[in-house]
């Protein structure tokens, strides 16, 4: 009997090359984000703060949940050019704080950080090419999820594929 052209193993296939990107970008984003522990460190000046509010459904009732993320904008300067930025991190991109409950907890935590526009704060900046810029360095849990759900696609249907392929 003849298989069809486009059998479930050979469906099993996308799912496996899925992963192997997920892999490979995982291992990128992770080997990113750890050279910016090596990235130098300048001054930049907070121009603008976003405060996101985020709406939800819950699964288990219709009501919406609402929760608050904070980003910055800032500014900096090197070698007299000038440069802007709003990237936290290689994990949480330009989040900067993120499930703020609601948006008195999100005003007052932003009332209390350093993240206030107009105010000096320390970021870093890839030496290489100063407009790609961090204001917190290295690899966060975040960063490894790309990595993490990849493996996890290779070796569920991978098993998958095997056991069909006996």
């Amino acid at each position: 009997m003849r298989r069809p052209a486009y059998s479930i193993n050979n469906m099993l296939f996308i799912p496996l090359i899925i992963g192997l990107v997920l892999v490979f970008f995982g291992v990128r984003f992770i080997l990113l984000a750890q050279q910016t522990r090596d990235w130098q460190k300048t001054e930049a000046t907070v121009t603008k703060i976003n405060l996101i509010e985020t709406r939800s459904s819950s699964n288990s009732t219709t009501s919406k949940q609402t929760t608050f993320e904070v980003s910055a904008l800032y500014q900096y300067q090197v070698h007299g050019q000038h440069y802007q930025s709003e990237k936290y991190s290689y994990g949480d991109g330009a989040i900067i704080k993120s499930r703020l409950k609601n948006r008195f907890i999100a005003q007052q935590w932003l009332d209390n950080s350093p993240y206030q526009k107009g105010n000096k704060i320390s970021i870093y900046y890839d030496p290489k090419d100063p407009k790609t810029a961090v204001i917190e360095t290295g690899a966060n849990i975040w960063t490894f999820i790309p990595l993490i759900v990849g493996l996890f696609f290779i070796v569920i249907f991978g098993l998958i594929l095997r056991n069909r392929m006996r």
